[in-house]
């Protein structure tokens, strides 16, 4: 029962960790799109009042969000590690009552 409960448990870990890394790409993505858009704006030298601050708050809103989202895969490897040990643990534990 305890190894199906860790195995479920992993499992589930396993899959937030997947879709973590998927928001980070979509956040490198949009950064990128987002520099590469302000590239366009210089190069073309067009005088567009206020729309530097517009792309310097969502470059900002990007990088704390792709911050924010590498903290939280960080966190689930460390979750991982411990439905890990924790499994091992309760495997221990099933050979000594043998």
């Amino acid at each position: 029962m305890s190894d199906l409960v860790c195995e479920t448990l992993l499992a589930h870990s396993q899959i937030i960790h997947d879709k973590c890394e998927i928001l980070i790409h979509t956040v490198e993505v949009l950064e990128l799109l987002t520099h590469l858009v302000g590239l366009l704006i210089q190069l073309l030298d067009l005088d567009l009042a206020g729309s530097n601050v517009t792309l310097e708050l969502l470059d900002l809103v990007v990088k704390h969000e792709l911050e924010l989202l590498q903290l939280l895969c960080f966190l689930l490897q460390v979750i991982n590690s411990l439905v890990l040990i924790t499994d091992c643990c309760f495997t221990l534990l099933n050979f000594t009552l043998l």
